[in-house]
């Protein structure tokens, strides 16, 4: 499990799109759970590259059996 299964890479423009909302705090918890991950995960210069292990550990999530099936990795945080 410590493998991932994607690479998330942010421009400047997402990653700053995302702390917005997480500065906001007004988005619904789901969506504020996955941008949190997504700027965890973000592997590229400006990001902090944290391995799925150490993004659970830290946001208190549980793991799923398929990695494939993560709800924020791959999946659209914009509606």
């Amino acid at each position: 499990m410590s493998e991932k299964k994607s690479i998330v890479r942010l421009n400047d423009d997402g990653r700053l799109h995302l702390k917005e909302l997480l500065r906001k705090g007004t988005i619904p918890a789901r969506r504020l759970r996955k941008a949190q991950i997504l700027l965890k995960a973000d592997e590229s210069e400006g990001g902090e590259g944290w391995s799925d292990i150490r993004i659970m550990e830290a946001l208190n999530a549980r793991a799923l059996s398929d990695p494939s099936e993560s709800p924020a990795r791959g999946v659209p945080i914009f509606s």
